[in-house]
């Protein structure tokens, strides 16, 4: 039953209205929340810290999906609002209604910072990139390839002391340091890509397993009666964020097991691009093993060379 739209301003005033009008001190709510980017989280932080209010902040995809399964093709504010508050209606089993905790702040600041890592890394690449494609032509000035230089020993000297920050708050944290050192027991894991997977996984829910973490990674299966049966995909619903590529990348030429499970995979007739997804989502079920034992990486449940 649709009811009638109420505009909040996303400010701590505008925030802090939005609560005292759900009014938690009378009754318990259960708010559902899109993610939408960085606009969504100070609002979900705030409202995971009030008493009596459970937040679940979904997937826009998976909002998206409902909107066009009810066949609404308009989107406002006001019937965006709606369909969450539909969504929220029907989540009433505790497996389906996930409720969001607000991390600490040492775990907000570590995916600030492990996202802003990543950001530069890519610079670099780009700009080493750049150069390399500069220094293959004559015609290219000395002045336009120092600039560019340049850029790359900015970048790096970013790099270098946003990573000496992080790698401070983590040492003053006991369950952080251990996390991080379990993490670095994956060979391919370098620093940088520790720092940005416990960045976006830390801040999930404690109880939430991998099959919640919509990571993405999920193969998606399309079969229908007899003659349908499509090749498996991955749904790509979930975190863009993802910051296992590079850790899978670097793992296949490394690491003895997950080389082995690649070279599988290929000799099977996957595509390379396949065979890294998949070590890519195996990675992300041995990280949470990893999280959920205290344990390090142990190659030889990854995969059994034969």
């Amino acid at each position: 039953m649709a009811s009638k739209a109420k505009t909040f301003s996303n400010t701590p005033e505008g925030r802090n209205t939005l609560i005292k009008y759900i009014n938690p001190s009378k009754r318990k709510v259960k708010i559902c929340l899109e993610a939408t980017g960085t606009y969504h989280f100070d609002i979900a932080v705030e409202l995971s810290n009030t008493k009596n209010i459970e937040v679940m902040v979904m997937n826009p995809k998976a909002v998206k999906n409902f909107a066009m399964a009810l066949l609404q093709r308009n989107k406002t504010d006001a019937i965006d609002a709606q369909l969450l508050a539909d969504i929220a209606s029907m989540l009433d089993f505790k497996e389906q209604f996930i409720a969001w905790q607000a991390p600490a702040k040492e775990i907000i600041d570590l995916r600030s910072a492990g996202r802003r890592l990543n950001e530069l890394t890519h610079q670099k690449a780009a700009a080493k990139n750049q150069l390399h494609a500069l220094q293959a032509t004559e015609s290219t000035p000395q002045f336009v390839i120092d600039s560019v230089k340049q850029t790359i020993a900015n970048l790096e000297q970013q790099i270098k002391e946003l990573q000496q920050h992080v790698l401070e708050l983590v040492d003053n944290n006991n369950e952080l340091s251990q996390i991080l050192e379990l993490l670095l027991s994956i060979a391919g894991v370098g620093k940088t890509s520790a720092i940005y997977i416990m960045g976006e996984i830390l801040i999930l829910p404690k109880d939430m397993n991998v099959k919640h973490a919509h990571a993405g990674l999920d193969p998606r299966e399309f079969t229908s009666g007899t003659s349908v049966n499509k090749q498996p995909r991955l749904t790509k619903t979930g975190n863009r964020h993802c910051a296992l590529f590079m850790p899978a990348l670097s793992a296949t030429r490394h690491n003895v097991n997950v080389k082995a499970f690649y070279n599988h995979l290929l000799d099977k007739g996957k595509r390379k691009m396949q065979g890294i997804c998949a070590v890519m989502r195996k990675l992300l079920h041995a990280i949470y093993e990893i999280l959920k034992t205290a344990q390090p990486f142990d190659g030889t449940k990854f995969y059994v060379i034969p």
